[in-house]
């Protein structure tokens, strides 16, 4: 309630002083210009270690010794830069005292957005939507230079990697590079890391291309297999490349030309208590195929994936809003999937294909224009 009437800088800081919950991310803007970013909540002072693993709780070494405060929460107010952001990647430096942890997301999607501020003069509303839509994955950047080391294994794995070195790495749904080359991740993940360590590691994300990346060009030992030296790790991508087209073959036939992405990555827009009742089940399903990736800025993908469907779109923007504060009526939302629950009402879905192209409206109108254009008012009575 504080921070709804929050009128500048200083009452926000003081409303966010009592949030007494894991920390969360809070950015800030206000019509005078100013912006600023704090990433407030209750975070232990240790006496020793990090958190990250179990310890001794006898000796007392561990114990707990207070909470970090205000001041020592990341943040900023009107960096020389001019502006703020964040993507689920770390708030600080690794090395930052006292320590927040390590469970942070790769860099690949807040690096993506450092581009458009590098690329970009001058910021409006169309350059924060084209963020919000935008489906580069930086990911693919790095590991094409190890995609041109395979030597493929048949004509079907020359294909695939002429398609994936020439490919602009943007994760289009009516395309088949994203899609080869996501099986292909995947399959490297399970070679390199589930494999190997016996550990699914799913809190790393389905992917952990970062890790991968270190492990090929850092540590190419661990491409070794027993009786069987792979120095630069050239049989354990080949083999992520075979394995990842086998899979799709399976899955979508042989004849890659009719490989698409959106015909595997759906974005899965199911009915919590429909979606468990036969006809209600089809027809309160609104998953529809989808652009983006699980590196890209108009989120794809996910954490948990079921093996019937392993390529489906479980996270993304459940709302999305661009914030016009000099002009508040210009200012642009989208929800997912519309504003009803009822699976018979108009409101229902009709936000649904808006959402997928990633547009936005406005929310604008007094209560007697609203009725005039047509609105409908749902009245709701005990």
């Amino acid at each position: 309630m504080r921070l709804n009437a929050a009128r500048d800088w200083g009452e926000f800081l003081d409303a966010l002083r009592v949030y007494q919950t894991p920390t969360q991310n809070f950015v800030y803007a206000d019509g005078a210009g100013d912006i600023g970013f704090l990433n407030p909540g209750l975070v232990p002072l240790r006496k020793s270690g990090e958190g990250s693993a179990l310890v001794d709780g006898a000796s007392g070494a561990f114990d707990w010794t207070g909470t970090i405060p205000l001041n020592q929460w990341p943040q900023l107010h009107n960096p020389e830069t001019g502006f703020a952001f964040n993507a689920n990647n770390a708030d600080f430096r690794g090395d930052h005292e006292p320590s927040f942890g390590q469970d942070w997301e790769e860099n690949f999607r807040a690096r993506r957005i450092q581009q458009f501020f590098d690329a970009i003069d001058k910021h409006s509303l169309e350059t924060s939507a084209a963020m919000q839509a935008d489906h580069l994955s930086l990911d693919v950047k790095e590991l094409q230079p190890f995609l041109a080391m395979i030597a493929p294994s048949d004509e079907l794995a020359r294909k695939a990697q002429t398609m994936l070195l020439s490919w602009d790495a943007v994760m289009d749904k009516d395309r088949a590079e994203p899609l080869i080359y996501t099986a292909f991740l995947r399959s490297l993940h399970k070679i390199l890391i589930e494999d190997r360590t016996g550990l699914p590691m799913k809190e790393k994300g389905p992917f952990a291309a970062t890790t991968l990346i270190s492990l090929m060009r850092d540590h190419p030992s661990w491409c070794d297999s027993p009786g069987a030296p792979d120095h630069d790790c050239r049989k354990a991508l080949g083999r992520a490349l075979d394995e990842g087209i086998a899979l799709l073959v399976k899955r979508d036939g042989a004849d890659m030309s009719q490989w698409r992405w959106g015909a595997e990555h759906k974005a899965l827009l199911q009915h919590q208590v429909y979606s468990h009742v036969p006809l209600f089940d089809r027809l309160s399903d609104l998953s529809v195929s989808s652009s983006g990736g699980f590196y890209t800025l108009d989120r794809g993908g996910g954490f948990e994936v079921s093996s019937d469907m392993p390529f489906a779109r479980t996270q993304g923007g459940g709302f999305r809003g661009l914030y016009d504060l000099a002009d508040p009526k210009k200012s642009r939302f989208m929800i997912a999937t519309g504003e009803s629950g009822h699976i018979f009402s108009w409101h229902y879905g009709d936000l649904a294909p808006l959402w997928n192209d990633v547009k936005s409206i406005t929310l604008a109108g007094s209560e007697d224009e609203l009725k005039t254009a047509g609105a409908q008012e749902l009245t709701l009575k005990p």
